[in-house]
């Protein structure tokens, strides 16, 4: 008996799952210069005091996911009038989980501190083996006072709201997918197997719209016939794919393959 068969080609489609924006309030003062962060990216993280104010005491602790980043640098600003700030290097940073310090008027008197003082500047990258995620800072401790002890820190306009990078695993080379039920001849195209979602820690794939000659296909497989169906690759928060990415399918037979479509 002649050996009745499907021929089919998979158009695969690897989407870049949007990885979500952080939402920094109007005039924060802890600022971080991008998103996400993969492969050897850096972020740079700013604590800044936006309005001029007269004070005598300086202090900041800012706590970060060292499990996620590793501190590179930490740059303590001057403030004219102030002692030098005594504070955390990378090092200390990277053993304690937090960067932090503090500064005081040299002649004991009130200093007019200027609108748009830095106060610190820490870069950090990915730290190696780090899992991907939200990576979370958070401003712990906050003193901005006079030589009286008054708290001015809403008058300097200074603000305790935290902010986050998300650490993204890039997924590099060839990915391998599978397919939940290949065609046969007389099931339904509509068969819920035949577009069955595939899982893995990093993505998801589904093939679906078959199509016969061109047009949406309905009914059975059927013999003798060459069908094409779109899969998508869906990647999860925390990763995207490489430049080198690729795709094949597990276990490939006669008159099956894959076309690469990256959107």
């Amino acid at each position: 008996m002649r050996k009745r068969l499907i021929s089919y080609l998979l158009v695969f489609a690897m989407v870049l799952t949007l990885l979500p924006t952080i939402a920094m309030a109007a005039g924060s003062s802890l600022q971080v210069s991008a998103d996400s962060l993969s492969g050897e990216d850096t972020v740079t993280v700013t604590y800044t005091i936006p309005n001029s104010v007269q004070i005598g005491t300086l202090e900041v602790k800012i706590s970060f996911d060292k499990t996620k980043l590793q501190a590179t640098d930490i740059t303590w600003s001057t403030v004219s009038g102030f002692s030098a700030f005594v504070g955390s290097n990378a090092d200390d940073a990277n053993s304690n989980g937090y960067f932090a310090g503090s500064c005081y008027s040299s002649n004991f008197t009130d200093v007019t501190v200027p609108a748009n003082q830095t106060l610190v500047t820490a870069v950090f990258k990915i730290k190696d083996g780090a899992t991907p995620g939200s990576a979370q800072f958070t401003v712990d401790e906050l003193v901005i006072t006079d030589m009286s002890s008054n708290d001015k820190s809403t008058e300097a306009g200074a603000t305790t709201t935290g902010a986050a990078v998300t650490v993204v695993s890039e997924l590099t080379g060839t990915q391998t997918i599978t397919m939940a039920k290949r065609p046969v001849v007389g099931n339904s195209v509509t068969d819920p197997l035949a577009a069955a979602v595939e899982e893995t820690s990093a993505y998801t794939s589904v093939f679906k719209d078959w199509k016969k000659d061109g047009e949406n296909a309905t009914g059975t497989f059927a013999a003798e016939a060459t069908y094409t169906a779109t899969g998508v690759l869906n990647v999860k928060s925390g990763y995207k794919f490489a430049s080198d990415a690729d795709v094949t399918l597990a276990g490939a037979k006669e008159g099956e393959s894959v076309t690469l479509q990256k959107v």
